[in-house]
């Protein structure tokens, strides 16, 4: 069954007395073009663990679990759980947890060492908060490959002087491009938008909880009010006095009247590893 069909989708939709709900982003894919694209680009090997987030009709689930070792599919709207198990049945390689995924008591595959990647056609109103909540968990996935708003994965890749407070969130962890833009059209129902798919590699590197306290604790305060100057916000957010300040950026070779948005991914470090707590 062809679920990037939108007859087909709206036929199991019928067939179940389901419609898509609005206020959980469901709009789903209905091109197999771009559906082929994603598996493409994520170079699935058959030793590879995947957790997909919105798993829907399971059109992407389908395609997953026909080349990698594992699927745990995460879907929140549990009426389409059964009909997932029901359309997945013949793949005993597939785990479908019924649920909302930033409020799971355990994320699957966080707790552990085990490596894994993410693939998925996420919910929009989910991108901002799943990435931070991968990204910083205890085991965090090898790379991330999603398809998100456009105008999304656009802050995600941002460079001087457009940076962002997600832009930094995300590339603090890793290098983030994006593989292909999408038309709203390749969706039913038709959101807004259009899409993008995007890649995130994250860097391996040993974790260190007070760095990254004190790194996200220095941009939050920067990004605090980005229409004003960034030595403004620090010295609001961080109680820091002007003398310090000035030192912090002669160091990092920030200018006086520079703000949040201009400031490079090396500039942000290098205040982190020059601030005196």
């Amino acid at each position: 069954m062809d679920v990037t069909d939108k007859k087909t989708v709206l036929s199991v939709l019928a067939e179940h007395g389901l419609k898509p709900k609005k206020q959980l982003g469901q709009n789903f894919l209905v091109s197999h073009d771009i559906l082929d694209h994603i598996i493409e680009s994520a170079n699935i090997s058959p030793d590879d663990s995947i957790l997909e987030i919105g798993p829907g009709l399971g059109a992407l689930t389908t395609a997953l679990a026909a080349k990698a070792k594992t699927v745990i599919a995460v879907e929140k709207d549990r009426r389409l759980c059964d009909v997932l198990s029901k359309a997945l049945g013949e793949y005993h390689n597939v785990h479908i947890i019924p649920g909302d995924i930033l409020h799971l008591d355990t994320i699957p595959f966080a707790h552990d060492t085990s490596p894994y990647r993410v693939i998925a056609n996420i919910p929009y109103y989910l991108t901002g908060r799943l990435i931070r909540l991968l990204l910083s968990s205890k085991n965090p996935p090898r790379d991330i490959t999603l398809m998100v708003q456009k105008e999304v994965a656009h802050r995600i890749v941002c460079i001087p002087p457009d940076m962002n407070l997600l832009g930094v969130s995300v590339q603090y962890y890793g290098t983030a491009r994006i593989l292909k833009t999408v038309p709203r059209s390749a969706f039913w129902p038709v959101p807004e938008v259009d899409s993008a798919l995007i890649y995130i590699n994250i860097e391996e590197k040993t974790k260190n909880a007070a760095e990254e306290k004190l790194f996200f604790s220095i941009t939050r305060a920067g990004f605090s009010q980005p229409r004003k100057l960034l030595r403004s916000n620090l010295k609001r957010g961080l109680r820091i006095n002007e003398s310090a300040l000035a030192s912090l950026f002669s160091s990092c070779g920030i200018a006086e009247q520079a703000r949040a948005q201009n400031i490079s991914m090396d500039q942000w470090r290098c205040l982190a590893s020059h601030f005196e707590v």
